[in-house]
């Protein structure tokens, strides 16, 4: 595995609190609201701001966990805690945030949607899906290879004739704003968040030059920022 830098080491300690360890967990209410949060990717041929083609056949992105995040405005008893490790806890540990998923996934983008757990938020208007992204670890579920294990995002792929492998390391937060609000009222509904990733248009938008950022850090925000969310109803 390539050499990351010592401050690199430190953001990953420090960040999350931990969150690629937490225990696959999904806490249930007996309100009757489920959102299940889906991922679903797209990968492909792509060409990077400094002209290398490429075309990726297979990625991963590892998810460490994930919140249900409230519009702002909202009353303060719905807001979404901003404090993001301590919130995802509450939810593990049945403290009744409905609006949270724990558990480490490596969320295959280049197949079916990835399911990664069900919301079952408490009413209230919902504005944005926050993905928590953090290096895989051996434990991760979903783990294609152990090559990944260190990585955000591990993708396989050829330019020309040559396979090529892509490596991206960050912690983060991303928040994925859905394109219309989910409101929850008092009767039972369900509901899909589908959060669409596009490996190819966040390629376009760095270089890929092997001289360019070794941690593949401007990828990974690439990719959070064309990332977005919508809500699919239940009939």
């Amino acid at each position: 595995m390539r050499s990351r830098t010592s401050a690199s080491l430190a953001l990953a300690v420090a960040a999350t609190l931990g969150a690629a360890a937490w225990p696959s967990c999904v806490l249930e209410l007996s309100d009757g609201h489920e959102a299940t949060l889906r991922v679903r990717g797209r990968t492909g041929e792509a060409s990077s701001l400094d002209g290398i083609t490429i075309t990726l056949e297979q990625a991963w992105l590892h998810v460490g966990g994930a919140e249900l995040v409230a519009c702002a405005g909202e009353p303060e008893a719905r807001r979404e805690a901003r404090a993001l490790g301590p919130s995802v806890a509450r939810a593990h540990h049945g403290a009744g945030d409905g609006r949270a998923i724990a558990g480490a996934h490596a969320v295959a983008l280049h197949g079916p949607a990835h399911t990664l757990g069900v919301f079952r938020p408490g009413p209230g208007r919902y504005c944005a899906v926050r993905l928590v992204v953090t290096p895989a670890g051996s434990a991760a579920h979903g783990l294609p290879d152990p090559a990944m294990i260190g990585w955000t995002l591990f993708a396989r792929g050829h330019e020309g004739e040559r396979p090529r492998e892509l490596s991206a390391y960050s912690n983060g937060a991303w928040d994925v704003a859905l394109r219309e609000p989910l409101e929850v009222g008092e009767a039972p509904a369900r509901a899909a968040l589908d959060v669409h990733l596009d490996v190819p248009d966040a390629l376009a938008r760095v270089p890929l030059a092997p001289d360019a950022d070794p941690l593949g850090i401007d990828l990974l925000r690439a990719l959070a920022a064309t990332a977005r969310a919508e809500v699919q109803l239940a009939e």
